[in-house]
């Protein structure tokens, strides 16, 4: 374990940097006979909607990653680079990265490194970034609202009523 700049911690021993994603990225081009010769990698730091995203129209081949996702899962960046490769020359468009998966799934098995995840949903979503733990919904009005930690009571925001609980932690105390 290594410590950040910015004081947390990472799991993973590779260094996140333009340079070892760009030598990574260069790579799994190669492994996986991808169509792309010219890229460009920059790293976000500061917001943590998602793994990565790819800028078609203002910076063609330009791969934006997150560090504050790949923080959390360090594990994940070969697939986040895989998947953006992907669009990069597929499009923005998930129309076609079944097939584009299915291809990389039949090669990874050949070369035995098992980067690709076998399920096509993890290779196309990348892991929530946020951990909602409690979902309550208001039995007036259907509205819903989720915590992230536990909470014993939550009343709606809209109509003031009492919300109950209908998935999450289960209550502490449990009648018999």
């Amino acid at each position: 374990m290594k410590i950040l700049k910015h004081g947390r911690m990472s799991l993973s021993p590779f260094e996140f940097t333009v340079e070892n994603l760009t030598k990574v990225t260069n790579e799994l081009i190669e492994q996986f006979e991808l169509p792309i010769e010219d890229f460009k990698i920059v790293l976000r730091g500061r917001k943590y909607r998602r793994a990565a995203s790819v800028a078609i129209h203002a910076n063609p081949s330009t791969i934006y990653m997150s560090v504050p996702y790949h923080d959390r899962y360090p594990h994940d960046y070969k697939v986040t680079l895989l998947h953006e490769l992907g669009h990069i020359f597929l499009g923005l468009s998930h129309e076609e990265f079944y097939s584009y998966w299915q291809e990389l799934v039949e090669i990874d098995v050949e070369d035995g490194t098992n980067i690709v995840p076998r399920s096509f949903e993890e290779f196309r979503y990348a892991r929530s970034p946020v951990v909602l733990k409690d979902k309550w919904v208001c039995e007036a009005c259907n509205t819903v609202k989720y915590y992230k930690k536990r909470v014993h009571r939550s009343n709606c925001n809209v109509c003031g009523k009492s919300r109950q609980r209908v998935s999450g932690f289960k209550p502490m105390c449990v009648e018999v």
